[in-house]
């Protein structure tokens, strides 16, 4: 991951209920890290991401996304890398380790797809990172995955990576701003989408 996006604002869009009637078209003005199908409500992302391979070959790598289409590799299954490049997707190694990566070719995961896009947007030397649908509780706004992709989602183990990291943030001077009113996500301030672009 390049330093494109140096001392900029990028904005995550994740999965919540707090995106079900959200207006994001604000969110032209800022480089977005989609996270998995909210490239339906951000489709001028400039970058889609998810972890799953299942997730990707279920949606056929989503060939009506304009932008660049990134996944992670920790080495199982094997051959997904090389399944995911034949997909046209940029893949980046991660690790399941605390807190962020700051290794330009390595990802920490998390233990979800909104985590490791956090971790893409500092390594794209963001300093401002603004969550959206981070709410770690309920339902996705567009409902169930098919029932082939359903997994569980242990939203609390997902919420302590995120406040795990929130220290080496700030000492690496990212600011991360929470946009969801009804996030369980403890460790960043809190402001509507409107306050955080201002």
């Amino acid at each position: 991951m390049s330093r494109r996006w140096l001392g900029q604002t990028v904005a995550i869009v994740a999965s919540g209920p707090s995106l079900q009637n959200a207006n994001l078209a604000a969110l032209e003005a800022v480089p977005v890290i989609a996270v998995n199908d909210n490239w339906r409500k951000v489709p001028f992302a400039q970058i889609l991401y998810a972890a799953d391979g299942p997730w990707w070959q279920h949606h056929k790598g989503v060939p009506d996304f304009a932008g660049e289409r990134w996944t992670q590799n920790r080495g199982r299954p094997r051959d997904w890398a090389t399944q995911a490049v034949r997909m046209g997707l940029t893949v980046i190694r991660s690790v399941n380790r605390p807190g962020v990566s700051t290794a330009q070719n390595l990802i920490h995961t998390g233990g979800n797809s909104a985590f490791q896009a956090m971790n893409l947007a500092a390594l794209a030397g963001a300093n401002r990172i603004l969550l959206l649908g981070c709410d770690m509780t309920g339902k996705h706004w567009f409902g169930d995955h098919p029932k082939q992709l359903r997994k569980p989602s242990p939203y609390g183990r997902f919420r302590r990576a995120f406040e795990d990291a929130a220290p080496q943030l700030q000492q690496l001077g990212v600011q991360v701003i929470n946009c969801s009113p009804i996030s369980r996500i403890q460790a960043y301030p809190k402001m509507t989408l409107e306050e955080a672009l201002q």
